[in-house]
């Protein structure tokens, strides 16, 4: 079984032709892996920019579902750990542990 994954350009269109999120041509990119309300399964997919570079508004682009969401990312606190950080501000940049981020994305019913 052959696993495709739909990963974001650096002009910021997504390219669905890519087999997995891999560096074979040397450009820096980040697996984003994201959990829903719907489904227990999550999403993989990569944005081609380096972990540090990737913002709110990048994952925004990627995520592209109608409707208003809140969004949460894995990160490192020195308080308490592991925690889920919300990010609100599109400019921010995204969190990451271990290379990668992972977050999960709730509808925003209010």
């Amino acid at each position: 079984m052959e696993r495709t994954s739909t990963c974001n350009n650096t002009d910021g269109t997504i390219n669905k032709k890519e087999k997995r999120c891999s560096n074979a041509s040397n450009e820096p990119f980040t697996k984003v892996i994201y959990f829903t309300d719907r489904t227990v399964t999550p999403f993989m997919s990569c944005i081609n920019k380096r972990l540090g570079d990737v913002t709110l508004r990048d994952f925004k682009t990627l995520f592209d579902r109608p409707g208003n969401f809140r969004f949460h990312f894995k990160s490192h606190d020195p308080e308490y750990g592991l925690v889920k950080e919300e990010i609100l501000n599109d400019d921010d940049s995204l969190p990451g542990v271990d290379g990668k981020i992972i977050a999960w994305v709730e509808e925003d019913l209010d």
